[in-house]
């Protein structure tokens, strides 16, 4: 006993400790300018404060956060007090984080370009909201007493040092996929990581799958705690881990709480729950892949003995290829690569968002983010250009919110999406010499724009599209400014098509595997071109070889691989065997919430916004002076 009291003191001490350095990191969230002006709305259990200018958009979250409230509560059993939430529209980086000294949400609005079929507000109000409800669940029992000595800290605290952040993460990537049309749990290309590593790599440790490793590459805690907290609801009941975290509040003094409470519910460790998931997940995954016939491709790039990514392939001449390179053991590069697989590296790009790489003439093109010197929350995404017979690289724009742009064969434009601080999406035409606009098409459906492309003939641009009713594929002929959307708004997960010959190439998760497929114009036929066992990432052509160029992912990464254009070969739309073990999953996830349809077609609140005034300026969070 005299030994048990003396760990609980080491605890406590260990405990202060941790909470005085933890915080001065995690809970800030950076600056906005300080010349921002700030409004907010109020309902009954959320106070959003925004920038001005930015109130249609803050009226629809505030919208999206209520509805999301009535909802993703119920597995966790606890309707949080009201909390405020604060919007950053001058960051470039999409993200959001929920922090809890002071309690509070940071949206940074910006979409990302390779979003999802959810809009990117409904998205932040789900997954973060249920970050709230998480954390206040476990301000119950004795952390709520603690919460009254120490503040709002001894919450902090208790959830940043016994929940993993595996599950913190999964459950909520859980609850937007079962809260929503779309989510994450329902990509192909999330759960692409873990399978392949399961099927080619097997198993790794519990300790080296949750806290990585510097020596292979391991899925990161969102991949691996949705597939986790996902089979533990599955399989253990919907309150599984609604009766952990009571376990955890309960005994916050007790290093071992969180995996007590997964003991009392399964009946093993968190080790033997880990094994026992992985095991189901391998045996599942394994099952569907041996039904796999993969098309006839070659590989271009070599084995790497080291995990690395070979991304956005570009055809740069008949027999040279350029691409991104990422590694776990070297700085980001962009690379030609020759039909030997030999690379030369051309540069060491700046922080960039790797949405896109385009080459037009002797020019590449592609996007970066640019800090504010000053404030850590103002940010741009700039459009850089290199020269590949100079080596000059320059910046084609400044101080820019541009994305995923892209050159014409000739050099001589590019086309980029601008993403206003008002949330507006416009298609602009750039000068590729000084930069400034030639034309803009602004979409009359307000539909987020993403990874627009030329056709061959340079007459027209094709983008995918996102509004309230899913993705969609839309042609824009920059002689008329007329649009046509080629297929039907759905909420499967499409991107990054190109137009060559009369046909739309794109990648789509149809038979449950990211593959290319190709829309034909006259026809109206849609064909499966590629069969790869875990994913497609993104592609290219070399014309004059009639070959398809594509990062075609393994257990080692994203590798390039080549493969001929036969649509005699190709597999109507109407005949693919479709395998989506993530959607029986869902299913599942969604029938324990026991609702339909979530955030779609949400109105504007109404709410009367006002100016947000500072008022008494010293709040108390908890005991320690950071």
């Amino acid at each position: 006993m005299k030994r048990l009291a003396y760990l609980k003191y080491i605890f406590l001490l260990s405990f202060f400790l941790q909470t005085g350095t933890a915080h001065s990191q995690l809970f800030v969230s950076g600056q906005d300018p300080a010349s921002l002006k700030w409004q907010q709305i109020n309902t009954e259990n959320f106070q959003v404060v925004f920038p001005q200018g930015y109130e249609k958009q803050a009226q629809y979250f505030a919208n999206a956060l209520d509805q999301a409230y009535k909802l993703a509560s119920k597995t966790l059993n606890t309707s949080p007090r009201k909390i405020s939430i604060l919007i950053h529209n001058r960051t470039v980086i999409s993200n959001g984080t929920t922090a809890w000294a002071p309690r509070r949400i940071d949206a940074h609005a910006t979409p990302p370009q390779d979003s999802y079929a959810e809009n990117w507000l409904n998205q932040l109000a789900i997954h973060e909201f249920r970050h709230v409800v998480q954390m206040e669940r476990i301000n119950t029992g004795l952390t709520k007493i603690m919460g009254i000595l120490l503040g709002e800290q001894a919450v902090g605290a208790v959830t940043g040092s016994y929940l993993p952040k595996w599950f913190l993460e999964g459950d909520a990537v859980a609850t937007e996929t079962a809260l929503s049309q779309s989510g994450r749990g329902r990509l192909p290309s999330f759960e692409m990581p873990l399978k392949a590593q399961l099927l080619e790599k097997g198993m790794y440790s519990y300790e080296k799958a949750a806290h990585a490793s510097f020596k292979n590459y391991t899925p990161n805690q969102y991949e691996l705690g949705y597939q986790m907290v996902a089979y533990g609801r599955s399989k253990y009941g919907a309150d599984m881990w609604d009766k952990v975290l009571e376990n955890v509040a309960r005994k916050p003094l007790f290093f071992t709480s969180f995996s007590s409470g997964i003991k009392k519910e399964t009946g093993l460790s968190r080790r033997e729950f880990y094994n026992e998931a992985m095991k189901f997940l391998r045996q599942k995954w394994g099952r569907i892949n041996e039904g796999i016939q993969t098309s006839n491709y070659f590989s271009i790039t070599k084995p790497s003995k080291h995990f690395s990514n070979y991304i956005n392939p570009v055809s740069f001449t008949d027999e040279s290829n350029i691409s991104f390179k990422t590694s776990m053991d070297d700085v980001s590069k962009i690379l030609k690569i020759n039909s030997s697989g030999d690379e030369e590296v051309l540069l060491s790009p700046g922080p960039s968002y790797r949405e896109s790489l385009s080459v037009g003439g002797n020019l590449l093109c592609w996007s970066e983010i640019e800090p504010d010197p000053r404030w850590s929350n103002r940010n741009y995404s700039v459009i850089k250009l290199f020269n590949t017979e100079t080596k000059i690289l320059a910046n084609l724009t400044n101080k820019s919110r541009y994305f995923s742009p892209q050159i014409n064969q000739q050099g001589t434009k590019v086309a980029t999406v601008k993403i206003g601080l008002n949330s507006k999406y416009i298609l602009l035409i750039l000068d590729v010499i000084k930069g400034e606009e030639i034309s803009r098409y602004e979409p009359q459906d307000e539909a987020f724009l993403m990874h627009p492309t030329w056709s061959a003939n340079g007459q027209e641009i094709v983008m995918t599209v996102l509004n309230e009713e899913g993705k969609n594929i839309r042609i824009l002929n920059l002689k008329n400014g007329l649009t046509e959307n080629i297929l039907s708004f759905s909420y499967s997960e499409i991107s990054r098509p190109q137009l060559i010959d009369g046909c739309v190439f794109f990648i789509a998760d149809y038979s449950g595997i990211d593959n290319i497929y190709a829309f034909n114009r006259k026809t109206k036929d849609i064909k499966q071109l590629t069969s790869v066992k875990f994913g497609v990432g993104n592609y290219s052509f070399n014309l004059p070889k009639n070959e398809l160029i594509f990062s075609n992912y393994t257990a080692n990464g994203f590798e390039l691989v080549k493969q001929a254009i036969d649509f005699q070969k190709g597999i109507l739309l109407s005949d693919i065997q479709i395998n989506r073990f993530s959607f029986m999953m869902n299913w599942q996830l969604r029938r324990m919430e026991l609702l339909k349809l979530i955030l779609k077609n949400l109105k504007l609140m109404g709410c009367k916004s006002i100016p947000n005034q500072a008022g008494f300026l010293i709040f108390i969070h908890g005991l320690l002076i950071l």
